[in-house]
């Protein structure tokens, strides 16, 4: 999807520009991401995984720091929680409406608690059992098994979240 695409060559654009020591910013990285991306297949342009992921990973690049700012929290971990998780939700909520015609007010808690559990836990321990795969490969797909459970876990919860009905808010179609 475009969203791993994008992810992907942002990852290695950051590692090879950290290791010849030519990292500038994000932006330029996430710049560089959607040129390449649109002249591979310029139709990427009208997909709402490319909107979404383009405009909340720039979002964040450039809000999270001014929201962290504001924010009167002293413990660094909930500050970053919120400003991400904030500052994705306000991002992303013209494009969902626009697409979805939807919002619902639990996305802000599900992914609160849940985008701590992806970056701390299933991502790390991807990589790990990449990694212990590549030696061990029993080793490496019983950890990722673990990982699926989790990631499947996670899932569900935020599919009963979707289920109830009375923090589900139908908008119509803004205008562009």
């Amino acid at each position: 999807s475009p969203s791993v695409l994008r992810a992907g060559i942002m990852g290695l654009t950051a590692l090879v520009a950290a290791r010849f020591h030519l990292l500038k910013d994000g932006m330029q990285i996430i710049g560089g991401a959607a040129l390449v991306m649109l002249i591979w297949n310029p139709y990427f342009l009208y997909n709402v995984s490319f909107q979404l992921s383009f405009l909340v990973t720039c979002g964040l690049i450039v809000g999270v720091p001014k929201v962290n700012e504001v924010l009167p929290i002293r413990s660094l971990w909930l500050k970053n929680s919120l400003s991400v998780t904030l500052t994705a939700q306000i991002v992303s909520f013209p494009v969902t409406i626009y697409y979805f015609n939807q919002f619902n007010l639990l996305s802000f808690p599900a992914n609160l608690l849940l985008v701590p559990v992806f970056s701390t836990v299933i991502t790390p321990a991807g990589y790990g059992a990449m990694a212990i795969g590549a030696i061990w490969p029993t080793a490496g797909e019983g950890l990722a098994r673990v990982i699926t459970w989790i990631n499947h876990a996670c899932f569900k919860i935020v599919e009963s979240l979707d289920s109830v009905p009375w923090f589900r808010f139908i908008w119509p179609t803004p205008g562009l």
